[in-house]
Order: structure tokens, then sequence, then C-alpha cells
């Protein structure tokens, strides 16, 4: 007989989120048995919307909700394209030609051809596949999640993708600086954190000393790490503070770590599409949430 790996359930969470929370959440899933989902985006791998899909389609499944995900195929231009598309909607400009309309349009639709989404919930995630909705007989709502900065989006770029997204069920963004003006329902899953991943484990000392000889980093001096977006200079005054007090550096990681257990979770997030699929009416029609 076959030994398959041990898989995260939502069980493993109890030691960060407790047992009334987990219990709250497989209570939830219960009414939702029966239904088929499926998440569909441009890669299976690199980035953070490819990392929490995987994470959140394994979790979803073990509570008992069969979840699928579909990636679209496309050329070097249609990605090119769509890369383009996604930093401008974060701000800046885009020679949005006939062309290159015409390559996006046609590479989804290819998509659509060999990609049958007969389910009863479809969750589009990002610009690359949103135009899917315009070409398939829903069975259920179909909800889109934007993953990117919309804060200040090109708005030639806008005016072109917003018919798109006005066709779906249900939208999610973020937070709710990304908000746009859009006739479709609006809610904000901000991102989550599988603790359980891989890069989220604790290192052993000779792990961490592994890491640092493999990439030439010296020890001889303290060590500041941000896993983010870095501004040297807003960023200096508060290393130096940082490492003149370390009282204030545990303090802040204690604090870091507290607000990642109670917010970021990827619990959180499933717990929240959890709420989303339920009201949905027969006509697929958002309810307002409580």
């Amino acid at each position: 007989m076959l030994n398959h790996p041990r898989l995260v359930k939502i069980e493993d969470y109890v030691k960060y989120i407790g047992d009334e929370t987990v219990e709250r959440i497989l209570n939830k899933a219960k009414t939702l048995q029966d239904l088929d989902v499926v998440n569909v985006n441009s890669t299976y791998y690199g980035g953070g919307v490819a990392e929490l899909l995987g994470s959140m389609n394994i979790l979803m499944n073990s509570i008992g909700i069969k979840t699928g995900w579909r990636v679209i195929q496309g050329s070097p231009d249609f990605f090119s394209i769509n890369k383009k598309m996604h930093n401008v909607l974060q701000g800046g400009e885009i020679n949005l030609t006939d062309r290159k309309k015409q390559i996006y349009e046609e590479v989804v639709y290819e998509n659509v051809i060999r990609t049958h989404l007969e389910h009863d919930v479809v969750i589009i995630h990002d610009p690359q596949p949103l135009p899917m909705i315009n070409h398939y007989r829903k069975r259920g709502p179909w909800i889109w999640r934007g993953h990117v900065d919309l804060s200040g989006p090109n708005q030639e770029l806008w005016k072109y993708l917003r018919p798109f997204v006005d066709r779906y069920d249900g939208v999610i963004f973020s937070i709710p600086e990304y908000a746009q003006k859009i006739n479709t329902p609006l809610l904000f899953f901000m991102p989550a954190i599988d603790p359980f991943c891989i890069k989220n484990h604790l290192f052993c000392q000779a792990e961490i000393e592994e890491r640092l000889n493999h990439y030439n980093i010296p020890i001889d001096l303290p060590l500041v790490v941000q896993v983010s977006r870095f501004d040297f200079e807003e960023a200096a005054a508060r290393i130096v503070q940082l490492i003149k007090d370390e009282g204030l550096l545990r303090q802040l990681g204690e604090a870091g770590r507290e607000t990642v257990r109670q917010k970021f979770l990827l619990s959180r997030n499933l717990e929240q599409y959890l709420d989303l699929f339920s009201p949905f009416e027969t006509n697929f029609t958002l309810r307002n949430l409580p």
C-alpha cells in the first residue's frame, strides 16, 4: 500500500489560533461539503499568488471542500503584455495598442477552449485570466481576486479592464485603499501566511551558518534582515536604533509575531472564503455580509 506524505490540516493550526477557532471553521465547512471550487491563475510557481494558492487548495480540501487549481498558458508576448499591465495597474504609463489587446484576449480565449470550468464557484486571480468570464455559461458565482495594488491605476488600462471586472459576481481586493468604482460587490481579504511552508520553518544554528556561508554573508557585524521592499534612507535611522536597543528589538519581534498570528495566518483567509461562499443567493448575487 502506498504511503502518502502527511499534509497540513486545519487542526494543525490549533497551536496558533486555538481549539475554538478551528472548531468554528470546521462547523462552517460542514454546510459547504458539496461545493466544487476552482482557482485560476497564470503560474504554478513563483510569486505570492502561486504560493498562497498551493497552500490554500490543500487546506480547503482538508476540510471537505473539493478545490482545484487551473493555470492558463500563453506565448511570451502574452506574458510580456501582462507583466506590463501588472506594473501599470500600480501606476505608470502604457501604450495600450489594439494589437496588445488582441493578443491578450486571443490567448485568454485559447485557454477557455481547453479549460472546462463547470464548477460551483470559480475564482479568477489577477488580470491575466480576467476576460475568461466572457466565454462561459456560469453554473455558480464567479469571483475576481485582484492581488495587485490598485490605489492609483493607470486610468486608460483600468477603463479597458473594468467591463470584464463588472461581469463578476464578487470582487476581492487586499485592502480598502485599493478599492475602485465598480458595479460588483467588493470585499477585502488581506494577504495571508502559511506558517508550515518551508521558508517559515525555524532554522537550527547549523542551517543558519550553512546559508550564510553559501551566500558569503559575513557575521562579524550585526545582521539586519528585511523581507520586503527596502528604502535605505528611511530605514537607516531605525536600523541604528534597533541595533542599539535590544529591548526594543525583542519587543518589536514579539509584537510582529503576535500580529501575524492574529491577522495574517492562512486560517483567517480560509474562514473568509467560507464566509464568502455561504451568502450567495441562487441567482449568484452576493448579499451584504454581517
